[in-house]
């Protein structure tokens, strides 16, 4: 009997929101938290989330510094760590927190 082992390459588990958050992202690391794009967030985990934005709107590009506010959690510096095209309207990110 032999079993099928998955190479998931994540660090932390992810998981559904119970309802789709919102995501305010600030493309600027430094002064106040001045929210410049908005996405709704398909997927969470300890370590970082994974957004669905309008492409006509993404500005954010592969390892980008930023900072990110989801609902009532605090303000936090996070990494872009992949941008997929999901249609000729929308795009999926993949977000890592930046853990201090």
């Amino acid at each position: 009997m032999s079993e099928k082992i998955s190479s998931n390459k994540r660090k932390y588990i992810r998981f559904e929101p119970d309802d789709l958050g919102f995501a305010f992202l600030d493309l600027s690391v430094n002064g106040d938290f001045e929210p410049e794009l908005g996405a709704l967030v398909y997927e969470e985990g300890f370590g970082g989330c994974g957004l669905l934005m309008v492409k006509s709107k993404c500005r954010l590009s592969l390892n980008q510094v930023l900072r990110i506010k989801i609902d009532s959690m605090p303000i936090m510096n996070a990494e872009v760590r992949w941008v997929k095209d999901v249609d000729d309207l929308t795009l999926r990110a993949g977000i890592s927190y930046i853990h201090n």
